[in-house]
This record gives structure tokens, C-alpha cells and sequence, in this order.
């Protein structure tokens, strides 16, 4: 299949190279991915979608937004051709994100392809809001090749939940999630605010 334009553009800007290459090569390689303070950036994070199934107060109005159409959005293997490109260039932890990248029905496909890298990668994780992740879906994703959950969680009131996030439903499916992740590095990521009522 004919690499898409923007990873043959990438390719180019990386000196993307075999894992055979010589250690100057590789070091060219890998200052592609430093900044000007010298430090160099092994982190990864790819937006799989713009769509949510929340519509928190901070982020979109009730109504939603446009959002791209599904054929202008990376395909599976771009997804995986760019974690590949960045990988060969020193990469070492990869983080999903969207939107909600759960709404991505591709989604343990593209963490299985990531797990072919993993003699690279040390880490393939995803952020989301768990309101998706059943036990089963979970174990799914694990098998397939995550590692690490990351769950956004704005408060543990289920009232609050419900204003901020325009959505029926209980923050502690959110917590339960990420305690059932067995096998995983799991994490709660919450936002600190101050409560309007309270100068």
C-alpha cells in the first residue's frame, strides 16, 4: 500500500531509518526529536477521533460541533505507519487520546499493530473518560496490547457529573474502570476547580 503523503513527508523530516542502522546514523535520527534546550522527547500522544460522548461544560456546547468525517481521519495502518516512523526515531511510550478514543471501533487493532512494536515501545496507553469500558471491553484492550489506562474523572459526585458532563451516569463507573484493570498501570486524572458557590 502507498504511504500516505504526510508519512512520506514525515519520513523525509526523520531520516527514518532500519533498526540495523549504524549508531551515527541513529543519532542523527533521534535529534529529530530534541528540542533547543537539548532534551529529547520519547513520548508520543495520537488523537484517534475528534467525537466524545460526553459534552462537558469547558470543552463543547450541548448541541456538539462539527466534527471531521470518518474518511478524513487516520485509517488503522496510518495510525500505525506514524507510531512506527516516530518509533524508529526514538519513541518510546505511545498515549491514544481523542475525543474519546474508545468510539474508535479499530481501536484493539491498532493496539494489537502497537504491540508488534513493543520491542521498542515500553508503554501503549489510552485516555479516556471509561464510560465505554466494561470489564469485558477492558480485558479486550489488554490482550490486545495496552499497558497503561489513564481515566479523566472531573468529580465523584454523581449531581456534578452530570452538569459538567451534560450526561446521565455515576463517576464511579469511571473509578471502578480503572480499579478493574488488572494487569494494567491505572490511573485517575481529576481537574481541581473552585466550587462557584464559594468565593
Amino acid at each position: 500500500m502507498a504511504r500516505p503523503r504526510f508519512a512520506r513527508a514525515l519520513s523525509t523530516q526523520l531520516s527514518v531509518v532500519s533498526n540495523g542502522a549504524r549508531p551515527l546514523e541513529r543519532e542523527v535520527e533521534q535529534k529529530a526529536l530534541a528540542d533547543t534546550f537539548g532534551r529529547f522527547h520519547d513520548y508520543l500522544r495520537i488523537s484517534l477521533t475528534e467525537r466524545c460522548n460526553l459534552r462537558c461544560v469547558y470543552c463543547m456546547p450541548e448541541e456538539g460541533v462539527p466534527v471531521s468525517p470518518s474518511g478524513k481521519l487516520l485509517t488503522t495502518d496510518e495510525v500505525l505507519q506514524l507510531a512506527d516512523m516516530f518509533t524508529a526515531a526514538g519513541v518510546r511510550k505511545v498515549r491514544l487520546t481523542g475525543g474519546e478514543p474508545t468510539l474508535r471501533r479499530d481501536l484493539p487493532d491498532i493496539l494489537a499493530g502497537m504491540r508488534d512494536l513493543r520491542s521498542e515501545l515500553t508503554s501503549i496507553g489510552i485516555t479516556t473518560n471509561a464510560i465505554l469500558l466494561t470489564p469485558e471491553k477492558l480485558r479486550v484492550l489488554r490482550d490486545a496490547g495496552l499497558t497503561h489506562l489513564n481515566v479523566s474523572l472531573d468529580t465523584l459526585h454523581a449531581d456534578r457529573f452530570e452538569k459538567i458532563t451534560r450526561r446521565k451516569g455515576t463517576p464511579w463507573d469511571a473509578a471502578r474502570a480503572a480499579r478493574q484493570g488488572e494487569g494494567l498501570s491505572s490511573s485517575l486524572r481529576f481537574a481541581v476547580t473552585r466550587s462557584p458557590s464559594r468565593p
